[in-house]
């Protein structure tokens, strides 16, 4: 059902870890050594012009002029599969890659690949990363919310604010990138299960992928709800869930479509109100799925939010509170600052040294005669 294609460094490496899980996947770059480094992805697209960009935005789209065609070309033959039915276009909005060809990469594949949904998943730098990063973020960002298209902000912010910062960067990424293809991997499975009441099926999914606007998907343990435990926070604590993903959002209360899979005992799937749960803004449209695989977990696909503004404000204060004011340096004068000056100073003091020795001896035969 899904198909991947991962742009820049970023971009391959989470490619590389779907189709690790089977899904078919495809990378493009203008690096050669960042897709040779790639583990599984065998189709690859070297990208003409450079090899690699060094983070470079306006580099990576002034040479995308002679890029898109191609690309366009090669992305649309490798997903033609009729089993694909989702792209997901995975990037990195810090680099210079993912971040510069992909906003106008992604309105060029929504409109070519016919019958099939095209999905953005822009991956959003940490706190921690270099000025430029966030910089090619706010561009990229500003870029996407002029598209009409479904974005699933990937934020590696609010995975290092989940409590394991302290891993080192590429675990953390690697952490990152595989949570995110576990997610995708268990709701398509629940649209492969049966279920005696209702079930969350392919079309069903493929419509809130469908959705214009930002997405979010979250999951969270109902171990503890059973036979009524904590059933008078268990609402509260599923919206907690959609603010604690690893997704960026600012709001759920305009969501379009949603997608709620509920996997439980009768006893549990009983306690859940749909009007509870969406008190502050009900979907346009809802699906639901009804499951009991001892999972006792529930799952939301929300489609349709607003534009991540927050989080730009957020990036744009960083950037400020790293603005470095020009500081005027002294620059220090040399006593010679040139060989000629001080080839002359050697000049006059021998001279002088000449003369002296002249006068004293004339003044000794003076003593003499005297």
């Amino acid at each position: 059902m899904y198909g991947f294609v991962g742009i820049g460094q970023c971009g391959g490496s989470i490619a590389d870890e779907a189709m690790k899980r089977g899904y078919f996947s495809i990378a493009v770059n203008y690096s050669s050594s960042d897709l040779n480094s790639l583990e599984v992805v065998e189709d690859r697209l070297k990208l003409v012009g450079s090899e690699g960009v060094g983070k470079d935005r306006e580099a990576a789209i002034n040479y995308f002029k002679n890029n898109w065609e191609s690309s366009v070309e090669f992305i649309k033959e490798a997903m033609e599969k009729p089993s694909i039915q989702i792209v997901f276009v995975v990037f990195s909005t810090a680099g210079g890659t993912g971040s510069g060809i992909t906003p106008t990469l992604i309105e060029l594949l929504d409109e070519y690949l016919d019958n099939k949904t095209v999905v953005g998943v822009p991956v959003l730098p940490d706190q921690s990363e270099v000025v430029l990063n966030q910089l090619n973020t706010v561009e990229c960002l500003q870029e996407l919310s002029e598209k009409q298209l479904n974005i699933i902000p990937l934020d590696n912010l609010k995975v290092s604010q989940k409590g394991i910062k302290s891993l080192s960067e590429p675990i953390l990424y690697q952490k990152v990138n595989k949570q995110f293809i576990d997610m995708l991997e268990e709701v398509e499975g629940y649209t492969n299960l049966p279920s005696s009441y209702s079930t969350l099926d392919k079309k069903d999914l493929n419509q809130i992928f469908n959705t214009p606007g930002v997405t979010v998907i979250s999951k969270m343990d109902l171990s503890d709800y059973n036979k009524g435990k904590f059933a008078n926070t268990l609402h509260d604590d599923i919206k907690q869930s959609w603010q604690q993903s690893i997704y960026s959002a600012d709001t759920f209360d305009s969501l379009v479509k949603a997608g709620v899979i509920i996997d439980g005992n009768a006893d549990l799937t009983d306690q859940i109100s749909f009007k509870r749960l969406f008190s502050e803004g009900e979907p346009l449209d809802l699906f639901k799925g009804y499951y009991d695989t001892g999972k006792n977990q529930v799952i939301c696909i929300l489609s349709g939010l607003g534009w991540i503004n927050d989080r730009m404000k957020q990036l744009d204060d960083l950037i400020e509170s790293r603005k470095v004011e020009p500081v005027k340096e002294e620059v220090y004068v040399p006593k010679f600052n040139s060989k000629s000056a001080f080839l002359r100073q050697q000049t006059h003091t021998n001279k002088g040294e000449k003369q002296a020795s002249k006068g004293s001896f004339l003044e000794k035969l003076k003593s003499l005669k005297g």
